[in-house]
């Protein structure tokens, strides 16, 4: 192949292109901050830049693709995002709420909502410690990492037995939980239960950033950032000084977890590569192109999508189910290897590649770019409803926008669907105290 860019210089136009559109749309939203559909934007214009626009800068990999396939990759990253624009206003609006929630705030106190995660979590450890035959120290603090054993581990597919969905369900239930231990903190009022909840994440927190995935760290971690920054009382320059040492800190995590998540961090040895790997989105979008345009893979036109919506189903049930991102995985060299599931290892595409994979190098983002305003819409929809509950799934979104850049799928999503789940009945269950005194008199 011919060399493509090696310096800043030789980004190609559509990069820069891409670089000032998507500036302009940050600026605009964080002009319009107070609006509600702007949060929920930063943060998708946020995941455009990390997973997209950082890559040429940090990495030398994309030096292999030609000038004009690099051209055409961020030519779909400049489509995504203008069509994202376009469609994130009007949906923001037409989702909005029309009228106040039938559930005041107070009703669900912000310490209900930790004592009954306290207790899922009792019981989430509980199940997880029996699967470590008994080890709590090595269930709260698997520091093997990926070289070891942990709570949730299991195999793929059919390897992973009839057990493997309720695993996998208990592990999305575990990051929930852990994550809403830092968003409930910024906002408790109490000082007991201000203790209380420190000292859970100090026990349970360990967990997110030992077992190895920097998804799962991410999902724990930022909820409670944009907690303290949306939510606190404190002064604005603490806020600035906690965000500040937050992305400092988490900056030095991400790394750790790279260099050790395959050794283990109890490892004494010497490590080489300490740097940010994995940030190449745009190196799986430029794949996707070349592969859709050449026919090594086939527009799946949507097919892919709706698998993994009905994702849910056990393949206890569904013995046949299909498995996500296999063939992908096979076009990029990681075929065969010993798994059931026929390769090395399973590769992500980027939410602008799966676009293009299903639907083609300008419809494919454009169709992406519309499943992130409608997810971005919601958000901005449980941001103006207001209640504890309703802004405690507004920040479990907000964490789990940036790992929808890897893939729009529900592997990344499942611990807000839980989180609906458990909000639905902790509503139900507010609605139910507050009308019961009526229905005794009634009855009486």
């Amino acid at each position: 192949m011919v060399p493509g860019v090696s310096i800043i210089s030789d980004f190609p136009v559509s990069y820069w292109l891409a670089a000032i559109v998507l500036g302009s749309f940050a600026i605009e939203a964080g002009i319009r901050i107070r609006e509600k559909w702007s949060v929920p934007a930063l943060m998708v214009y946020l995941t455009v830049f990390g997973w997209y626009m950082v890559e040429p800068i940090i990495s030398s990999e994309m030096r292999d693709f030609t000038s004009e396939a690099i051209s055409g990759g961020y030519i779909c990253v400049l489509i995504f995002v203008c069509a994202f624009r376009l469609f994130c206003t009007p949906i923001a609006k037409a989702m909005a709420p029309r009228e106040s929630m039938a559930i005041n705030a107070r009703d669900i106190p912000v310490e209900t909502v930790l004592i009954v995660t306290t207790v899922i979590w009792l019981v989430l450890l509980a199940y997880g410690t029996a699967r470590m035959d008994g080890d709590l120290f090595a269930a709260l603090f698997p520091v093997e990492a990926r070289s070891g054993n942990s709570m949730w581990l299991r195999a793929a597919g059919a390897d992973a037995g009839k057990l493997g969905f309720v695993v996998s369900v208990a592990g999305y239930m575990y990051t929930l939980v852990l994550s809403l231990f830092g968003m409930v903190l910024p906002i408790l009022k109490r000082r007991s239960y201000q203790i209380l909840c420190i000292l859970l994440i100090l026990i349970s927190w360990p967990y997110a950033f030992l077992q190895g995935s920097r998804n799962i760290a991410l999902a724990v971690f930022i909820p409670m950032v944009f907690s303290f920054v949306f939510f606190s009382k404190i002064r604005l320059f603490i806020k600035a000084l906690i965000a500040i040492c937050a992305a400092f800190f988490l900056e030095w995590s991400m790394r750790q977890i790279i260099a050790y998540r395959n050794f283990g961090f109890d490892y004494s040895g010497e490590i080489e590569n300490n740097g940010h790997s994995g940030l190449n989105m745009a190196t799986e979008l430029i794949y996707c192109r070349s592969f859709v345009e050449n026919e090594v893979l086939q527009k799946t036109y949507g097919s892919h999508i709706l698998a993994d919506m009905l994702n849910f189903i056990p393949r206890v049930i569904w013995t046949d189910k299909p498995l996500l991102g296999i063939d992908y995985a096979i076009a990029r060299g990681y075929g065969g290897g010993t798994s059931d599931i026929g390769v090395v290892a399973t590769i992500s595409s980027g939410m602008i590649g799966q676009g293009v994979l299903e639907f083609g190098p300008y419809i494919g983002p454009i169709f992406s770019a519309m499943l992130m305003a409608l997810w971005s819409g919601w958000l901005s929809r449980l941001y103006a409803q207001g209640t504890v509950t309703r802004v405690c799934l507004f920040l479990v979104g907000m964490g789990l926008t940036f790992n929808l850049g890897r893939n729009i799928t529900l592997l990344v999503l499942w611990p807000m669907v839980f989180a609906f789940g458990l909000v639905l009945a902790l509503e139900y269950h507010a609605r139910r105290r507050r009308t019961l005194p009526d229905r005794i008199a009634f009855d009486l």
